[in-house]
């Protein structure tokens, strides 16, 4: 299940580390501090590599980020001039 060199994360703890080595169902991980633990296998979770950068952004459509970023033009009203003559519409309260 688990290879040495594979980067794991322990359930219900905040450890991450890479095996070392597999002994039954004994996983032995050096963390991020560099210390060594041991862990059964069921307590372990593999965490895919997913840090490679340049993946990340070949990703991103610049295109579309540029036109969310651009601002839009104000649009222009035309204000409808009323003749002195026109008489507007009655209004009752009721």
């Amino acid at each position: 299940m688990f290879n040495k060199g594979d980067k794991v994360s322990v359930l219900d703890e905040a450890i991450d580390g890479v095996v070392l080595s597999m002994n039954g169902d004994e996983v032995t991980i050096e963390t991020a501090d560099g210390f060594m633990m041991t862990f059964f296998v069921n307590e372990l979770l593999k965490v895919p590599y997913t840090s490679n950068l340049m993946n990340s952004i070949r990703r991103v459509n610049v295109s579309e980020i540029s036109k969310e970023k651009e601002i839009p033009k104000a649009r222009s009203f035309v204000k409808e001039k009323k003749s002195k003559h026109e008489i507007p519409a009655p209004e009752f309260d009721l």
